[in-house]
């Protein structure tokens, strides 16, 4: 990442949180902010388990191992949404 998306990366949420905060309000701007933050923690359980199935993937197919491409080892790790998050009653 370069420095100039890293810079509007911070700068711009500084000047555009106050406008959200009048036009959602106080309680659904939380709301919001608590549903970006908990994708962005799913996010990290990524774990880098996306990279390593386009390299073993594409390595299989490169090979010729048709077969082998797409039975990596890399299925047991894979984990659902429903694993993650408790079952809503509605």
């Amino acid at each position: 990442m370069n420095w100039v998306a890293m810079a509007a990366g911070m700068i711009v949420p500084f000047f555009l949180t106050p406008f959200v905060i009048r036009h959602l309000g106080p309680v659904v701007y939380g709301i919001w902010i608590l549903a970006v933050s908990a994708v962005s923690y799913l996010n990290l359980l990524d774990l880098g388990l996306r990279s390593a199935i386009v390299r073993y993937v594409s390595k299989s197919t490169t090979e010729g191992n048709f077969d082998e491409a797409p039975k990596g080892d890399w299925r047991g790790a894979v984990v659902s949404r429903d694993e993650l998050l408790p079952q809503s009653p509605f």
